[in-house]
C-alpha cells in the first residue's frame, strides 16, 4: 500500500510495543484543507498502521468558546428534575430526532452490560415541510424550553461540524491515495476524486449524522448508588478503576481477545455485514464475559464500534479508551486550557469507511470506564445518506496508460471484504436494533434497576398536545364579548390563581381573542384555544394550526411564494404565515394526572397575533347534509375521539366553525374563565402580559408591527436555513396536577423563561 506497511499491526511478540510506541498525531483542520501532503501522509498512517485513530485540531472551524459554552448547556439540562428532563424522552418522537435517553436506558452494544450514564441525542433540525412526511432520522428537534441557550449552543455546534465532516471526508478520500512522493500521481489524483466525489454526493441534509452530549454521573453520584448499588455487578468496584487506572485489571482478557481477534478467517458476506473479521471487529462476534447469575454489568458504555463513517469525541474528564491496531486499550486524551475546553478533537473510523475503504482503514473500537468521579462528553456522528452505498469503492490499480483500457484496472488491488448490497440506512438500523434488544431483554429479566420493556417501548412516554390562540388588535366584527357561552358548565378558579394573576397593561394593541366553545367530549359547555393531539409525524405548531382548520377557522395568510413552491401542499400547516401576522409557541407545560393512564401530557401553546381581524374566517357553511361528521377533541386517555354526528347542521348564521366547537371572539377583559378549564385561569392572563410586554418593547423601539417583535416565518428558501438560529422570546413554562376528582391542585408553577427554543 501507499507509504509501505509498519512491521507492527500484528498482535504477536514484540511488534505491540512498536505500535505502543506511537503518539496519537494532532492533525490540523487547516492543513488538511490546504491539502498539505505531509499532513494527509499522517492521517493516512494514525488510520492505517498506528493508533488507528488521530487528534484533530479543529479551531479554524468550532471555536473553543463554543465548545465551552456546549458544555456549559449540558450541564444546565442534566441538572433539571429527572421528571421534566423525561418530557423531552427520546421514545416519543416517531422521526427518531433524538431526545433526552434516561439513566441506565442506554442501548446495550454488548449483552448483560449496562450503560451508567444519560444524554441528550440531536439530529439536524430541519424543518418539517422540507423533508418527506414519513422521513426519520432528521427533522425539527424538540428542544427543551426549560434550557435557555442548549439550543443555539448546539445548533451552532452540529452546523460547523457539517463543514468539518466535509472536509474530513475529502481528506480520508486523499488519505486512503495518497503516496509518499512530493507529486500526486495520476492514479492517486483520480482515485481521490472519485471516492471524494462519491463520498460528498451521499453527504446530504438527510445524512445519518447525530449529536450527543452526555453525562456519567460517576459511582460517587448518590441517586445513582441508590438506585444501582448493589444491583449491577461490577457497580462497588468501580473504586478501583480511576483515570489512571484504565482497564489494567481486564489486560489478560484484553490479550485472549486479540490472539481470536488474529484468528478469524473466511467469513461469509452476511457476517461481514454486520461485522468486520479482523483484530477491530472480532469481539462484536465473542460471547462477552456473562456476570454472576442474571445479573448484568454495570459499565460508563459497552465496547463497540460506531456505524457511521467516522466519529469525532470530546471529554472533559478521563474516561474513553480506544483500542490501537495491535489490540491494546489506550486512554484517550482531554483536551483542555486554564479555562476550559479546547477545540481539540479524538477522531475515530466508523464501520461505514471501514466498508468503504475495503478496510484499509478499520473502525476503532471504544469503551468508557466505570469511573468514580462525574464527567460529560460531546459526540458528533457523522454518516452517510440512508440510501448511499457503503461497498468498498472500486479503485483505478496503475499509471501505466496501456492499462486503462483493460477492465480490472478498474477493479479494487484486492477483493472486496463486504458485500456491496449495504447501504448506510440498512447497517445502521441492524447495528442500532441489536443493541436495542441486548437493552430490552435484560429489562425484561429485571436486570435493569428501575427500567421495564413497558418504558423502553415508549407506552410510558407523555403525550402531546398543541393549543392555538388567535389573538386579534381592533374591533371584530361587531363583537362585544362577555358572554360565557349560555349554559356552559361553570369552573371555579383556583384561589391562588385568582390572587395573583398579574394586572394587564392598560395600553395594548392585542385586545381580542377567538375561543371555540366545545359541544361534546372531554370540555363540553368549556371555551379553549383550539387543542388537537400531536400525531406522529406532526409538529406541536402543525397541529395547533390542524386544530382551529378542524373547528371551521382558516386564514387568508398564504404567499405567492409559498403557492409557487409547494403547489402540491395545501392544508394549512404548510402555509407560510407572512404580512401582518406572527405565530409562535409562547408557552410549554406539563399535566400530571389529567389523562387516565397517568401519563404525563405536555401541551405546546401557540400564540397567532393578527393586525387585522378579517385575516381570520369561518367556514361559511350552508345547510348540512345528513351525513356522518367527524368530531375530534382531547380526552382523559390521551386519544383522540371520533363522534358521528347524523343530526342536521346549523346554519352558519347559526353558529361558526362546526358543530363540535363554536367560535366566537372576547374582549380579553371578558374571557370567561369560569367556563374554561381551571388552568387556564392561570396562565392566560400571564400570556396577555407577555403579549403586552412585546407590544411596549416595539413601541419602545419605534417599530409599527407586532409581528416584527417576534419570530417570523422564512419568507424564501434562501433565508429559511438560518432564519431562527439566534431567535430568543419570552415564553411560560411550568407544571400543573389534578387529584384523583380532576379538580386542579394549588401547587401548580408557571414562570417567565427568556428561551431561544420556542417553536
Amino acid at each position: 500500500p501507499p507509504g509501505g506497511h509498519m512491521r507492527g499491526v500484528s498482535t504477536r511478540g514484540g511488534r505491540r510495543a512498536e505500535v505502543a510506541g506511537v503518539d496519537t498525531p494532532t492533525i490540523s483542520l487547516r492543513l488538511l484543507r490546504e491539502g498539505d501532503r505531509a499532513t494527509l501522509r499522517a492521517l493516512r498512517d494514525a488510520l492505517h498502521t498506528a493508533p488507528g485513530w488521530f487528534s484533530l485540531d479543529a479551531e479554524d472551524a468550532i471555536p473553543s468558546a463554543l465548545v465551552r459554552e456546549c458544555y456549559a448547556r449540558a450541564r444546565a439540562f442534566f441538572s433539571l428534575p429527572t421528571e421534566l428532563k423525561r418530557a423531552y424522552v427520546h421514545t416519543q418522537y416517531a422521526r427518531e430526532t433524538g431526545g433526552y435517553v434516561p439513566l441506565l436506558e442506554e442501548y446495550a452494544y454488548r449483552p448483560n452490560e449496562i450503560a451508567i450514564l444519560e444524554s441528550f441525542d440531536t439530529v439536524r433540525d430541519v424543518d418539517a415541510s422540507k423533508i418527506a412526511p414519513d422521513q426519520t432520522g432528521v427533522g425539527p428537534v424538540d428542544w427543551p424550553l426549560e434550557c435557555p441557550g442548549m439550543k443555539t449552543a448546539l445548533r451552532a455546534f452540529y452546523e460547523a461540524a457539517d463543514e468539518v465532516a466535509r472536509d474530513l471526508l475529502t481528506a480520508l478520500a486523499r488519505a486512503r491515495f495518497v503516496t509518499n512522493g512530493d507529486l500526486a500521481t495520476k492514479s492517486e489524483t483520480a482515485n481521490a476524486a472519485a471516492l471524494s466525489r462519491r463520498l460528498l454526493a451521499s453527504f446530504t441534509e438527510n445524512s445519518a449524522c447525530s449529536m450527543r452530549v452526555m453525562r456519567y454521573p460517576g459511582t460517587r453520584d448518590e441517586r445513582v448508588q441508590k438506585r444501582v448499588g448493589g444491583r449491577l455487578v461490577g457497580f462497588e468496584d468501580s473504586e478501583s478503576l480511576g483515570p489512571g487506572d484504565g482497564f489494567a485489571r481486564g489486560a489478560k482478557q484484553n490479550k485472549r481477545e486479540a490472539k481470536r481477534a488474529d484468528g478469524v478467517r473466511d467469513v461469509d458476506d452476511a457476517a461481514r455485514e454486520d461485522v468486520r473479521a479482523g483484530t477491530a471487529r472480532a469481539t462484536k462476534r465473542q460471547k462477552p464475559s456473562s456476570p454472576r447469575g442474571s445479573r448484568a454489568r454495570a459499565v460508563g458504555i459497552a465496547e463497540h464500534t460506531d456505524f457511521e463513517c467516522f466519529t469525532f469525541l470530546h471529554q472533559d474528564t478521563p474516561g474513553l479508551f480506544l483500542r490501537d491496531r495491535a489490540g491494546a486499550w489506550r486512554e484517550a486524551e482531554t483536551f483542555g486550557s486554564k479555562i476550559g475546553p479546547r477545540s481539540t478533537f479524538t477522531v475515530i473510523v466508523g464501520d461505514a469507511f471501514e466498508r468503504v475503504s475495503n478496510g484499509y482503514f478499520r473502525a476503532t473500537p471504544h469503551r468508557v470506564a466505570l469511573t468514580p468521579h462525574e464527567r460529560f462528553a460531546l459526540v458528533r456522528f457523522n454518516g452517510l445518506d440512508p440510501e448511499a452505498s457503503i461497498a468498498p469503492f472500486a479503485a483505478v490499480r496503475s499509471d501505466e496508460p496501456e492499462k486503462t483500457k483493460n477492465k480490472k484496472t478498474f477493479e479494487t488491488c484486492e477483493e472486496p471484504k463486504y458485500a456491496a448490497r449495504a447501504t448506510q440506512g440498512e447497517h445502521l438500523a441492524r447495528q442500532v436494533t441489536r443493541a436495542a434488544r441486548h437493552l430490552e431483554n435484560a429489562a425484561k429479566r429485571g436486570a435493569v434497576p428501575g427500567v421495564d420493556a413497558k418504558r423502553l417501548s415508549g407506552e410510558t412516554a407523555p403525550v402531546k398536545f398543541a393549543q392555538l390562540l388567535i389573538v386579534a388588535a381592533g374591533n371584530v366584527r361587531g363583537d362585544d364579548g362577555g358572554d360565557d357561552g349560555g349554559g356552559s358548565r361553570v369552573l371555579a378558579r383556583s384561589p391562588s390563581s385568582a390572587d395573583s394573576s398579574p394586572k394587564l397593561s392598560t395600553e395594548r394593541c392585542a385586545s381580542f381573542v377567538l375561543l371555540g366553545l366545545h359541544q361534546t367530549g372531554e370540555f363540553a359547555g368549556l371555551y379553549t384555544g383550539f387543542i388537537a393531539k400531536v400525531k406522529p409525524f406532526e409538529t406541536p405548531r402543525d397541529a395547533s394550526l390542524r386544530a382551529a382548520k378542524e373547528a371551521g377557522v382558516t386564514f387568508s395568510l398564504e404567499s405567492a411564494a409559498e403557492k409557487e413552491t409547494f403547489p402540491q401542499r395545501r392544508d394549512v400547516s404548510r402555509t407560510i404565515l407572512s404580512g401582518n401576522v406572527s405565530l409562535r409557541e409562547r408557552a410549554r407545560f406539563r399535566f400530571e394526572g389529567w389523562l387516565a393512564d397517568d401519563r404525563v401530557a405536555v401541551e405546546h401553546e401557540f400564540v397567532l397575533r393578527v393586525r387585522d381581524a378579517s385575516d381570520v374566517r369561518f367556514a361559511e357553511d350552508p345547510p348540512f347534509k345528513r351525513e356522518p361528521n367527524v368530531r375530534r377533541g382531547k380526552v382523559r386517555d390521551g386519544d383522540s375521539v371520533s363522534v358521528e354526528e347524523r343530526e342536521e347542521q346549523p346554519h352558519a348564521e347559526e353558529t361558526r366553525g362546526n358543530p363540535g366547537v363554536q367560535t366566537k371572539w372576547f374582549a380579553r377583559d371578558d374571557v370567561p374563565y369560569a367556563s374554561m378549564p381551571a388552568d387556564d385561569a392561570v396562565w392566560y392572563p400571564r400570556l396577555f402580559t407577555l403579549l403586552d410586554a412585546d407590544d411596549a418593547g416595539k413601541r419602545e423601539r419605534g417599530k409599527e408591527t407586532a409581528e416584527e417583535s417576534l419570530s417570523v416565518e422564512p419568507k424564501n428558501a434562501r433565508d429559511s436555513a438560518r432564519s431562527d438560529r439566534s431567535v430568543w422570546t419570552n415564553a411560560l413554562a411550568g407544571r400543573f396536577a389534578f387529584d384523583e376528582d380532576g379538580a386542579l391542585r394549588d401547587d401548580w408553577e408557571v414562570r417567565v423563561l427568556a428561551t431561544d427554543a420556542a417553536m
